[in-house]
């Protein structure tokens, strides 16, 4: 994924909060972040690990730590839409962001963050029924993890991801992001046309050039030289 995706806007202050969407692994009794083996706390999230390292490395810098930057990949990652997260984990929920926020097209990069809610994932259900087997745990297992975490965290469980959804709906950002998609449309629209100027440019010195190239192997033959 482009670090543009969730980070194309820099805005300083979000007034108010942004609802996202993301994914977890389990590991004993917490939640951890897919890319990175970071756990989650009960209550805030601060932000101060680098979002895509290796996975078992973690990488700190000390001046992002609770503000991400946009030359780094440090954030809270979460996306605007469900369907848009990371679905490497099997515990999919909705989290509350706030603070210092890079705001992208497809989710943001927060400095703190809370979860509000949690689900199995149904990819999560789709691969077990059709991959899994005895020495794995049974979809009843699975939710009970969930439902675990759900009372760990304080935050309630779905069973649905459609139904939490409809509880955490989305949250706008299109004013957050301004025209900045219209501009990053005609940034590639000028390069197309300029990758097009210049193709037509070669295939028009190709032509011109094997024209040649026959105009001399006619004259050659003319001449009895070929």
């Amino acid at each position: 994924m482009s670090n543009d995706q969730y980070g194309a806007v820099d805005a300083e202050l979000v007034p108010g909060s942004l609802r996202g969407y993301r994914s977890w692994r389990v590991l004993g009794d917490e939640l951890v972040a897919c890319n990175t083996p970071v756990a989650w706390p009960v209550g805030v999230m601060e932000s101060e690990h680098v979002g895509y390292p290796r996975f078992d490395e973690v990488v700190v810098h000390s001046d992002c730590k609770g503000n991400p930057q946009k030359d780094h990949s440090c954030g809270i990652y979460a996306a605007h839409k469900l369907g848009g997260e990371d679905n490497r984990g099997w515990i999919l929920g909705s989290i509350k962001a706030y603070g210092k926020t890079i705001v992208g097209t497809r989710g943001f990069r927060a400095g703190k963050a809370e979860i509000e809610a949690l689900t199995l994932s149904e990819s999560c259900i789709s691969r077990h029924l059709l991959f899994g087997d005895a020495h794995e745990p049974t979809i009843l297992e699975l939710w009970d993890r969930v439902d675990k975490m759900g009372e760990k965290y304080q935050v309630p469980v779905f069973r649905s991801a459609q139904a939490l959804v409809e509880a955490f709906p989305p949250i706008s950002v299109e004013h957050l992001l301004g025209n900045w998609e219209e501009e990053e449309t005609r940034k590639r629209q000028e390069i197309y046309a300029r990758v097009a100027a210049w193709t037509n440019v070669g295939v028009r010195e190709i032509h011109a050039q094997i024209a040649e190239l026959e105009a001399r192997i006619k004259a050659a033959m003319e001449r009895g030289e070929w």
